[in-house]
C-alpha cells in the first residue's frame, strides 16, 4: 500500500512538472515580458556576498581646523579611512563621509590620531593647543558658535570650523569659516 501511495505521489509531481513546463512554453507574448517582474513578487532577490559596498553615504559634512591662523592638513594617510562610522578620504580630506546613523562629532574625532576636547587640541604631531588667558579653542557649526560640539550628531551638509587663536581676534573665524568647502 505504501508503495502505491509513493508511486501516485511521484507520478503527480511528475505530471505537475510536465504540465507546468508545457504551460510556460505557451505563455502569451505580453505575459512573457512581465514574467521577471512577476517572479520578483514571489521570490526574493538573491543575496550576493563579498561585493564592495557602493551605496552613497547617509550624510556628508565638511570641516577645517585652524591653529593660530593656519589650516591643519588631514591629507596624510594616518588620517584616512579610519572608521566604518565616519571617515575622510584622500580625494578631499575636508569632507567627512558618514556611514552610520547617529554618529557624533566625538565619534568621528576619536578615530583620528589626535585628541580634541572643548578646551584642548593635541595633534598627531605632538603639538598642544589649550585654552589660556589669551588664546582659546572655539567650535562653529553651520556658522554658529557651539560649546557642546562633541555630543552633537553629524548631520548632512554640516560645516564645522574648529579654530584656536587669540581671544582678542573674534572676527578671525569668519575668514576661516569661508574656506570650508561644501560637502557636495
Amino acid at each position: 500500500m505504501k508503495a502505491l501511495i509513493t508511486l501516485l505521489f511521484l507520478g503527480g509531481l511528475g505530471a505537475a512538472g510536465y504540465f507546468g513546463w508545457r504551460y510556460l512554453q505557451n505563455v502569451p507574448a505580453g505575459l512573457q515580458e512581465r514574467m521577471p517582474e512577476l517572479a520578483q513578487q514571489f521570490m526574493p532577490a538573491p543575496q550576493i556576498k563579498n561585493t564592495p559596498i557602493t551605496a552613497p553615504s547617509i550624510a556628508r559634512a565638511s570641516f577645517l581646523i585652524f591653529t593660530n591662523g593656519f589650516a591643519r592638513d588631514f591629507g596624510s594617510t594616518m588620517y584616512l579611512n579610519r572608521s566604518q562610522a565616519a571617515y575622510i578620504t584622500e580625494q578631499n580630506p575636508a569632507i567627512i563621509l558618514v556611514e552610520q546613523p547617529y554618529t557624533t562629532w566625538k565619534t568621528f574625532f576619536d578615530t583620528l590620531p589626535f585628541k580634541l576636547s572643548e578646551t584642548c587640541l593635541f595633534t598627531g604631531n605632538q603639538q598642544t593647543f589649550c585654552n589660556t588667558d589669551f588664546k582659546e579653542i572655539i567650535f562653529y557649526l553651520n556658522g554658529e558658535k557651539v560649546s557642546d560640539l562633541m555630543s552633537r550628531t553629524i548631520h548632512d551638509s554640516d560645516k564645522l570650523l574648529v579654530t584656536y587663536g587669540n581671544k582678542n581676534q573674534p572676527e578671525r573665524w569668519q575668514k576661516e569659516y569661508q574656506k570650508i568647502p561644501s560637502p557636495y
